[in-house]
């Protein structure tokens, strides 16, 4: 996992909130759901989104939860069939 500060990501140039969107533009977020296995990691579902849409999202015309939580639909990658029903929740500080 990596943090990094404000300053390391946007560079200190980059102080127009323009700028800052555009540069989100060019970024991609991914999570993966991994299956942990003794013979390697076989992801079941990937979500990947551009940065800007992503950390901001707009207002939908679905009735929205109070709080800041998200849900986001994955895609499946494996063709197996997955019995585990979860609930995954991402904590981003």
């Amino acid at each position: 996992m990596h943090f990094y500060s404000l300053l390391q990501v946007f560079g200190k140039d980059i102080i127009d909130p323009a700028d800052v969107a555009e540069f989100l533009e060019c970024d991609i977020v991914k999570f993966e759901l991994l299956h942990l296995t003794p013979t390697g990691d076989e992801p079941l579902a990937i979500y990947e989104e551009n940065t800007r849409p992503f950390l901001f999202p707009e207002p939908k015309l679905t009735p929205t939860y109070p709080g800041v939580d998200r849900e986001v639909l994955m895609r499946r990658c494996s063709q197996a069939f997955v019995r585990h029903y979860f609930h995954l929740i991402i904590v981003m500080m």
